[in-house]
């Protein structure tokens, strides 16, 4: 088991464009999502938001949720793009070794993130231990909703859309610049279905930390049976000859 997820692991970590090399892995895990909360503080601060070290700690989260659910569901279109989907499928698409690598190489790439983000936002006098516990564990409770945009990326005919709606619909659905609680009503029940916004909510002491996290499991839970569910069906219709559910 070990083995075949340290094989796994290793495999999704030399495939993965964004890990290709060192200035690569910078940009992506480091530059691009120091950019991300640094424009969204910059918003929070030129509408005058309340709080704004709180929106930039929020910032940062939702930066590294997006960088975790950006990663594992890029892997997964390279997979497709490369083939390999097509070289597996006669396996099973659902199989704990397919995913597993790509879900480790997803926390390597939160955690790279969370570590700078935190260190940054620390060195500028805007860190506490509250944002060192929920930016640690934001790769860890988010994790199954990555999985599922990984899945949910498979049948899709751009494969590349989840990660990228990922990178920007986070950081505006999850409460950075105020506090979800003023979102109108249809917003913030859809908000809170989306990865990030419970663990942001807890980062804003609106909830326990605690519970915030139990919560963030249980819509990711959530999105991975339904990614896993969608994947099957479609997997099901392309071994019966329909093409066009799970283009290769």
């Amino acid at each position: 088991m070990l083995t075949s997820l340290r094989y796994s692991t290793l495999v999704n970590l030399r495939s993965t464009d964004a890990l290709a090399t060192p200035s690569t892995a910078a940009v992506s895990l480091l530059l691009a999502p120091l950019l991300n909360a640094g424009l969204v503080t910059a918003i929070s601060f030129s509408v005058n938001a309340p709080e704004l070290r709180i929106s930039a700690q929020a910032a940062v989260v939702a930066s590294i949720v997006a960088t975790t659910i950006a990663q594992v569901a890029s892997q997964a279109a390279m997979d497709r793009m490369r083939k390999v989907v097509a070289d597996v499928s006669p396996y099973g698409l659902l199989r704990m070794g397919l995913w597993s690598g790509k879900a480790v190489v997803g926390l390597i790439s939160g955690l790279a993130t969370a570590v700078f983000l935190v260190l940054v936002l620390t060195l500028t006098g805007h860190g506490d231990s509250t944002l060192v516990i929920a930016a640690l564990a934001a790769p860890f409770v988010c994790l199954p909703g990555a999985i599922a945009a990984a899945m949910l990326s498979l049948p899709r005919k751009d494969p590349f859309a989840f990660a990228t709606i990922a990178t920007w619909i986070i950081p505006v659905t999850s409460g950075t610049v105020v506090s979800i609680q003023q979102y109108p009503n249809a917003l913030g029940f859809i908000a809170h279905a989306l990865p990030g916004t419970w663990t942001i909510q807890g980062l804003r002491h609106e909830i326990p930390l605690h519970s915030a996290f139990v919560l963030e499991l249980v819509v990711g839970i959530t999105w991975l049976l339904g990614g896993g569910l969608t994947l099957g069906r479609a997997e099901r219709r392309y071994r019966s000859g329909a093409t066009d559910v799970l283009p290769m």
